[in-house]
C-alpha cells in the first residue's frame, strides 16, 4: 500500500487540530470578502454621507482578533470605508470633521491626487509597530468630493492649504441665508412646517401659527422682505411652540403658541439686556430718555451674541467752541 503512493506528490497539510480549538475557519482562503455590494442599488450615482469622516470610516479598516497573546488578521477582516462606499458617486463631508480627524485631509487630498484608495493602517505612517499587517491591492477611484463648511474655513484652507486646495477643490458654491418674500418661497415654508410636523410629530399648525413661523424668520434677518433660511432655528421654534399647545391641551398650534415660544426663548437669552436696563435705572449709564438737551443725542448700537440681539443705547454729546469753520479731527498720533 505505502508503495504504490511513491509516484504521488506530498498531500497539501490539513488544518491542524490547534488551529481548530483557537476557532481558526479551515476554508479561510478559499473564501471571498466583498467589500462592497451595490446589488441593491436602484438609482444611481451613489450618494454617500459620512458624519464622522475619520481615517477608518472614509478609506476602511483592517480588523484584528487576539489569538495566543498576539494580533493576528486576514483579508476576511478588510472593512470598507465611505470611499469605497461612494466609488463611482459623491461623498459629502464636513469640513471641520476632516481637520479635526488626524491624517484624515492628507490622505482624502492623496486619495483624490492619485485616484486609488489604499486599505492601510494610519499608525504605520507614524513610524509605529503593526503586528501582522496586510497590504491590500489598490482600488481604483472615480470620486466626486463635496465638502462642506463656512467661509471662515475656506479661507483657512486657501491660505494655509493653497499648493493643493486650489487643485482639488475647483468649484465653489455660496448659500445665502435668506431668500426673498414671495408666494413661493412662502408656500415652501408652509411646507417645511409640515414635513417637520410630520417627521417629528408635532400638532398642525393653524394658518396664524404659520404666519408667526414666518415673521419669525423675517425678523431673523431684519428685512420684512426676505425670510431667513436657518432652518434648524426654525425647526426649534416649532419643536417649542408645539410643547406650548400640548401644555395649554390644545389640538392645534395657533399664533400665541408661537409666540410664546419666542418670548420664552427671549427671557432665556437676554441677561446682558436686562443689566444694561437696571445700569441706566440706577444712574450708572448716563442717559436721559425725556425732554431736549442741546448738543446731545441718544444714539444705539446693535450687538449680535450670535443666538441673540439687543440695542445699547449711548448718549452721544458735542461742544462747538470759536475756531475756524469746518470739522476738527482731534486724532493725534502717540
Amino acid at each position: 500500500m505505502l508503495g504504490g503512493m511513491t509516484g504521488v506528490g506530498p498531500m497539501p497539510p490539513g488544518p491542524s487540530a490547534g488551529g481548530a480549538a483557537l476557532g481558526v475557519n479551515p476554508f479561510l482562503p478559499f473564501d471571498l470578502n466583498v467589500l462592497v455590494d451595490n446589488s441593491g442599488v436602484e438609482k444611481m450615482p451613489i450618494i454617500i454621507i459620512e458624519p464622522n469622516p475619520n481615517w477608518g470610516n472614509l478609506f476602511g479598516r483592517i480588523e484584528r482578533r487576539a489569538i495566543m497573546g498576539t494580533y493576528v488578521s486576514d483579508h476576511a477582516m478588510l472593512k470598507p470605508g465611505a470611499a469605497h462606499l461612494a466609488n463611482g458617486g459623491y461623498l459629502v463631508l464636513n469640513a471641520r470633521d476632516v481637520l479635526m480627524a488626524p491624517c484624515a485631509w492628507e490622505g482624502l487630498k492623496r486619495s483624490i491626487c492619485n485616484r486609488e484608495i489604499r486599505l492601510e493602517e494610519p499608525a504605520e505612517q507614524t513610524g509605529f509597530f503593526i503586528p501582522q499587517g496586510l497590504r491590500p491591492e489598490l482600488v481604483p477611484l472615480d470620486l466626486k468630493v463635496i465638502v462642506t463648511g463656512d467661509e471662515s474655513i475656506y479661507r483657512l484652507l486657501t491660505s494655509a492649504d493653497n499648493e493643493d486646495f486650489w487643485d482639488l477643490f475647483k468649484v465653489k458654491a455660496e448659500f445665502g441665508s435668506q431668500v426673498s418674500l414671495n408666494e413661493e418661497n412662502m408656500m415652501a415654508y408652509c411646507s417645511f412646517i409640515c414635513r417637520t410636523c410630520a417627521d417629528e410629530v408635532l400638532l398642525d399648525f393653524e394658518a396664524g401659527g404659520a404666519a408667526r413661523v414666518m415673521e419669525f424668520g423675517a425678523r431673523q434677518v431684519a428685512d420684512q422682505n426676505k425670510l431667513s433660511t436657518r432652518f434648524g432655528q426654525i425647526k426649534d421654534l416649532l419643536i417649542e411652540s408645539d410643547y406650548w399647545a400640548r401644555k395649554d391641551d390644545s389640538n392645534t398650534v395657533q399664533d400665541h403658541h408661537v409666540m410664546q415660544a419666542i418670548n420664552q426663548k427671549i427671557y432665556r437669552l437676554n441677561l446682558v439686556e436686562e443689566r444694561i436696563r437696571d445700569m441706566v435705572s440706577d444712574g450708572s449709564l448716563l442717559l436721559d430718555v425725556t425732554g431736549e438737551e442741546v448738543g446731545q443725542i441718544n444714539g444705539l448700537a446693535v450687538y449680535d451674541l450670535g443666538d441673540f440681539r439687543l440695542g445699547r443705547p449711548t448718549r452721544i454729546t458735542a461742544q462747538t467752541f470759536v475756531g475756524r469753520e469746518g470739522l476738527i479731527n482731534i486724532e493725534r498720533e502717540a
